[in-house]
């Protein structure tokens, strides 16, 4: 239960940093690169609708975050 509730914090602040992500992914941590890039990843593989909402969600409706 508890990891779930840090797997979902995470992905959420993913999503709320999204654009910085795409913005300087060449001035990240490697580590943190390669779970930005899984992040990248993941979005391909999902369905148009669904990335749309989530970019209408996070991406779109928030602030470029630092």
């Amino acid at each position: 239960m508890i990891r779930q509730q840090r797997e979902l914090q995470h992905a959420k602040n993913t999503l709320r940093h999204w654009r910085y992500y795409e913005r300087n992914i060449q001035e990240l941590q490697h580590y943190v690169k390669v779970s930005v890039l899984t992040f990248f990843k993941s979005l391909k593989q999902m369905e148009p609708e669904e990335v749309n909402w989530l970019a209408e969600r996070y991406y779109i409706s928030h602030k470029v975050t630092k």
